[in-house]
């Protein structure tokens, strides 16, 4: 059985509509993405560019872009800037905040 978070709370996303679940393996979906999203929770107020994030992660901007689409998708992050310089940072709703908070109790362990 895998583990869902109820999303009839997390309406704020485009994506998803009350009553629709996700589950957590969208979320987590590779492990990219997981490293992205670590990132983010780390840095909750702070803007990344493509270029910082693909540093960070020590892999190519070409592989970044699918996962920071999945997670804005997801309602996860957002987007600010321009086509020339495109910022991303965490999105602030009860699904973050939800993900901030187990983070952090990981993190405590």
């Amino acid at each position: 059985m895998t583990p869902e978070l109820d999303l009839k709370l997390f309406n704020e996303s485009k994506t998803f509509h009350m009553g629709i679940k996700m589950k957590l393996e969208e979320i987590f979906k590779t492990n990219l993405q997981t490293r992205l999203l670590e990132i983010f929770l780390e840095n909750p107020n702070e803007l990344f560019s493509i270029r910082a994030l693909a540093e960070k992660l020590s892999t190519s901007p070409s592989s970044v872009i699918p996962r920071l689409k999945a997670l804005k998708e997801l309602g996860v992050i957002k987007e600010t800037g321009t086509n020339r310089l495109k910022l991303y940072q965490l999105n602030r709703n009860r699904l973050t905040e939800a993900l901030v908070s187990f983070y952090r109790q990981i993190k405590s362990l």
